[in-house]
Formats: C-alpha cells, sequence, structure tokens
C-alpha cells in the first residue's frame, strides 16, 4: 500500500479549475492577499454562496490559503500559496487570450444568438421583424404576470382542456381567433412577442405570424412555453391596445385577450 488513492487526482483537480469562477479567483489574488468583502467586490457578478463555495474547493486542492486572525471583529484573509501563484502564471495567458478577443467572442455570440432566435421561431411559424420594436405600454414582464381581466372590460378567455386528444389544434385555433377578433396582428402580421421561458429577463420581440402557424405546439416546444401543448408566451398588438396571453394551468390551457386602453408610441425604442 502506497497511502494513495486509486482515483487519479488530475482529472477532479481540473474540473474544479475549469469553473470561470475558480479562474476569476485566483487572477483576483494575484497580486494582494484579499479579505473576503475586497474579494467579492473583486469578482464581478459572483453571488456570496459561490465564492465561499469556490474558496472552498481552492482551500481544499492547495491552491488558496486561508488565515483567520484573531482580532474582534474577526479578519480572514485569502492568499494564493505556491502552487496558486504557479497556476496565476498559467491563467494570465488565458485571460490576456480572452481580452484581446473579446470583440470577436462577442460578436460570435452576438450571431449564433441571433441565428438561434431565428430558428425557434421558424419553428413556431414566426418570423423577426427587423428593427428595433416600438416602446410598449405594457412590459413583457407584466404581461406574462397577467394581463388581468377586469368585469366589463371586453375581453374574454378561452380554456382548453389539458387531456384533450386535440389540445395544440384547438389552442391554435382558438388562439387565431382571438387575435382576430381582437386585432392583435398588424397589417403584415406583426406583433409583440414575450416568452415565459426566455433566456434572462423577459424582452419584447417585434416578431410577425406566417401560414400554417403552430404557436402551441412547435413553438411551446421550442421556446413559448415548456413542452408542446403547455404555452407560456404573451402577445401585444403592435398599437399597444391589446394583449393576449397563453398560460398552462393544472387543469387547462388558458387563452385570454384583454384590452389595455393604452396605445403605444409607434417607433420609440424600447
Amino acid at each position: 500500500m502506497t497511502g494513495r488513492s486509486s482515483k487519479p487526482l488530475a482529472p477532479s483537480v481540473l474540473t474544479g479549475l475549469a469553473s470561470r469562477w475558480a479562474l476569476l479567483v485566483v487572477d483576483a489574488l494575484a497580486k494582494e492577499t484579499l479579505r473576503y468583502t475586497r474579494l467579492h467586490g473583486r469578482v464581478d457578478g459572483i453571488s456570496h454562496q459561490m465564492l465561499a463555495r469556490t474558496l472552498r474547493a481552492l482551500e481544499r486542492d492547495g491552491i488558496v490559503v486561508r488565515t483567520a486572525h484573531p482580532t474582534v471583529p474577526p479578519r480572514v484573509e485569502y492568499a494564493l500559496t505556491p502552487a496558486g501563484q504557479d497556476l496565476r502564471t498559467r491563467v494570465a495567458g488565458m485571460c490576456a487570450w480572452s481580452r484581446a478577443h473579446l470583440p470577436e467572442i462577442e460578436a460570435a455570440r452576438g450571431r449564433y444568438a441571433a441565428e438561434d432566435e431565428r430558428a425557434r421561431l421558424r419553428r413556431a411559424g414566426l418570423a423577426a421583424v427587423p428593427g428595433r420594436p416600438p416602446a410598449p405600454p405594457l412590459t413583457a414582464t407584466a404581461a406574462l404576470a397577467g394581463p388581468a381581466r377586469r368585469p366589463g372590460d371586453g375581453g374574454r378567455e378561452i380554456g382548453i382542456d389539458r387531456a384533450d386528444p386535440f389540445l395544440v389544434p384547438r389552442a391554435n385555433a382558438a388562439w387565431a381567433r382571438l387575435a382576430r377578433r381582437y386585432g392583435l396582428y398588424g397589417p403584415a402580421g406583426e406583433f409583440l412577442l414575450a416568452t415565459a421561458v426566455d433566456d434572462g429577463p423577459p424582452r419584447w420581440r417585434a416578431v410577425r405570424v406566417l401560414p400554417g402557424a403552430d404557436l402551441m405546439g412547435a413553438g411551446a416546444a421550442a421556446f413559448l412555453g415548456t413542452a408542446a401543448g403547455r404555452p407560456e408566451f404573451a402577445a401585444l398588438s403592435p398599437d399597444g391596445r391589446v394583449a393576449l396571453r397563453a398560460t398552462t394551468g393544472a387543469a387547462r390551457v388558458r387563452l385570454i385577450a384583454v384590452p389595455t386602453g393604452r396605445p403605444g408610441r409607434a417607433g420609440a425604442s424600447c
């Protein structure tokens, strides 16, 4: 027996160091010892929970040393060990590379996101409308949380049983009827769309509906819901006068149309 574990350490160490937070913490400690609060301020975007977890992992692997000073109040500092300093020299090259190529990376991410968005819209039977959407009178977050109906507001709600074997075509047909009745679409079929399962905060995107659109089936599976027949999205007419929402409850898919009574400002930026 050698006393060494038969499990290779390299993969587990590399897995820990592959975390972006681990590399950013090592970079932040490159030149000086830092107290926890100052270290947290140096690592942009990290939560207190993630920082504590990252520091424990780095201390366990001998990359960071934690020193607790017997003062009142207690003072805890973190520094790189010699192994951590050696790692820092290797991380420096990666940091320099990322800074040098940041414009290219951001451009590539933008292209990828735009193409991914177009592909998801195509699956739903929608197309993006170029340019920025008009400033809506209702935020995407508010539209997804509502719209709330009030007695006498002229709105309408349609419910379809989730167990209905024809749920998707019936929901698509009901949505189309509500859209026509309440004037959701502009002259070219354009409207504003927001989804509850968006990447990041909910936002309006300007789209137009194409023939044979399948918002409740392929669209809900792509990004307008959690699965086919499980929609979670909202729509707003170009003039901001009507909001529609598709949402899935425990027993029914609900389609809600509500006049907002608040026209938007065409042409203004979000």
